[in-house]
């Protein structure tokens, strides 16, 4: 079968990133973090496409219609999302990739310590015969993964308030509604919150020798940073 993945981003400079952070940690510091992010995160999803290069293709999904030809996505095709809230930008990637691609899958680029294996395993479960979707569950009750072999109707996804505590609770909900067969991933977490950035280097630590040259790169970022702040913990 034939997969798309999408990673959907937003272009530091043309779009405000990671407002939440941002406001308890100042801006730069907060953009910084935000393009680290992306590059782990970039290279998971070439390392899944490398491994699966017969089957799987990547695009960016980019949130503003004059940055498709920004330098900073470079590395993979772009598509951009389309307007409107996040249930109608996600749901205008899937309408469109599901024209070429048997099935399409969605992360975020706020989860870098997504591994290649997280995903392909994925791509894995959705394969399956008797799944029609697959779900990442997010440690804060949204989600950083969502794929799909199977157009969904529009509704369920604008019928979902996202970045709420139940929103995964809500869009299982309207999944069951439908009669549509689900699997959940393990939990991941993302990073929105001062809070979440304890919860990303204790998940670097934890990943030991596993972790990606870009990923080593935001963990160094990350230690820097709370020695900077005074945050220091051991692992």
């Amino acid at each position: 079968m034939r997969t798309a993945i999408a990673v959907f981003c937003k272009t530091p400079g043309r779009s405000p990133v990671k407002t939440r952070l941002a406001a308890e940690i100042g801006k730069n510091d907060a953009e910084e973090l935000y393009r680290l992010s992306i590059s782990a995160v970039n290279e998971v999803v070439l390392q899944a496409v490398k491994e699966y290069s017969q089957t799987i293709d990547a695009f960016w999904a980019v949130a503003e219609e004059d940055a498709l030809t920004d330098p900073l996505w470079d590395s993979m095709p772009c598509i951009w999302t389309g307007e409107g809230g996040l249930g109608e930008r996600m749901h205008h990637i899937f309408e469109k990739l599901f024209a070429s691609y048997d099935q399409v899958v969605i992360i975020g680029s706020d989860s870098p310590q997504m591994t290649a294996d997280y995903l392909l395993g994925a791509v894995d479960t959705l394969s399956r015969e008797n799944v029609d979707v697959v779900i990442g569950p997010c440690r804060d009750g949204g989600f950083v993964l969502f794929g799909s072999k199977i157009p969904l109707t529009k509704s369920i996804w604008t019928e979902v308030h996202y970045s709420r505590a139940d929103t995964l609770q809500q869009m299982i909900f309207l999944l069951d509604d439908k009669k549509y067969r689900y699997r959940e991933c393990a939990a991941l977490g993302d990073v929105d919150t001062y809070n979440d950035l304890t919860m990303l280097y204790d998940d670097y630590i934890q990943m030991g020798s596993k972790i990606q040259a870009q990923q080593r790169r935001l963990l160094d970022w990350l230690t820097d940073y709370l020695v900077r702040r005074n945050l220091w913990r051991k692992a």
